[in-house]
């Protein structure tokens, strides 16, 4: 669609003139861009989630240490299978958050309780493994204990 809109602001530049530049100029500067961004997403290869010593880095989100990990669980919301990981404190988590970050997991929260949501589409493996995974981490931190 960005490289549609890229090409037919282009034709508005060249076709119509001055004043085609003045629509079409920045419309192919905008949607161009887009296409670069679109483009550079699909191609950079870039972990969906990782494991580490410090604690769990959700890909777009903040990072979480162990220590503020309540559990992980695999839910399904709207027909999709998500891998939710609940802070202990949420709220202190979601402060961490940009403006608009905040005002998009305040949305999420009406449909799910957790504070990182990333779809199973998203993952190799099944995000059930994932959440076990980061239970027993967490059980082990804790000396055997967790919450699921």
């Amino acid at each position: 669609m960005a490289l549609g809109m890229t090409a037919v602001g282009l034709a508005i530049a060249i076709v119509a003139g001055p004043v085609g530049w003045l629509t079409g100029g920045p419309a192919a500067l905008f949607f161009g861009a887009c296409t670069a961004v679109i483009f550079y997403r699909a191609v950079a290869l870039s972990p969906v989630l990782s494991l580490t010593q410090e604690g769990v880095q959700p890909w777009r989100y903040p990072s979480l240490r162990w220590e503020e990990i309540d559990f992980a669980e695999a839910a399904m919301s709207s027909n999709q299978m998500f891998l939710v990981v609940h802070a202990k404190d949420h709220n202190a988590y979601v402060a961490r958050f940009g403006f608009f970050k905040r005002k998009w997991a305040q949305l999420n929260a009406a449909l799910m309780q957790g504070s990182v949501y990333l779809s199973a589409q998203m993952f190799v493996v099944p995000v059930a493994d994932v959440a076990r995974t980061i239970n027993a981490e967490l059980a082990r931190r804790r000396g055997g204990h967790t919450r699921r």
